[in-house]
């Protein structure tokens, strides 16, 4: 009976694109959040680098934060991230063909 069913995952394809976020320009990304508010595919997400126990992270300090394309493989190009960035720290270029 176990071997009737299969869980069904998203197929994981190769990422076409390369994206590349500055951090040195993106400092406070939960204070901005453009670049996730606006992507179609949810390319994006949040992480925190910095935490301490029993304190919330001020979300305007500096380098608390940073943004990472944790699901680089949904990016269909659209560069809506890159003309939304107020900072121009996103750069998405295409990646060569394997």
């Amino acid at each position: 009976m176990c071997g009737e069913f299969a869980l069904a995952l998203p197929e994981m394809k190769p990422a076409r694109a390369q994206i590349d976020i500055d951090a040195s320009k993106c400092t406070t990304p939960m204070a901005c959040t453009k670049c996730l508010n606006v992507c179609p595919q949810m390319v994006f997400h949040v992480m925190v680098l910095k935490q301490e126990k029993f304190k919330e992270t001020d979300i305007n300090e500096p380098g608390a934060y940073v943004i990472i394309p944790l699901h680089r493989w949904k990016c269909t190009l659209c560069n809506l991230c890159v003309d939304n960035c107020p900072v121009d720290a996103i750069k998405i270029t295409l990646r060569g063909k394997n």
